[in-house]
């Protein structure tokens, strides 16, 4: 979940762009967009309920080290507000991307 976070700032991960190529760059953006606060809402999810599993599991010791489990849960919320700062990024620089678009054709 930590490194995740890095894979979506350089726009690493898996992705079919077959359909998106077809489209204008304007249709390319407001769709990179759209995916970008799709990806905000879903990292939202996994925050509450990652912060909710995490205080369920504070008190339950790990068998060999005895830590407790919600401190090794919490990589999950904290991975996922990463990305979604990155994410948030990606929507700002979106947003001037396609502010730019519309310059251009001016």
């Amino acid at each position: 979940m930590l490194g995740a976070s890095i894979g979506l700032r350089r726009k690493a991960h898996t992705r079919v762009e077959y359909f998106i190529n077809f489209l204008p760059t304007r249709g390319k953006e407001i769709l990179e967009i759209f995916v970008n606060l799709c990806i905000v809402g879903f990292l939202g999810y996994v925050v509450y309920f990652g912060l909710f599993l995490v205080g369920k599991t504070m008190n339950i010791p790990t068998a060999a080290m005895e830590w407790p489990w919600g401190l090794i849960y919490l990589s999950a919320p904290f991975g996922a507000v990463l990305m979604m700062i990155t994410s948030i990024f990606n929507i700002i620089e979106g947003i001037k991307k396609l502010s730019n678009v519309d310059l251009a054709k001016r």
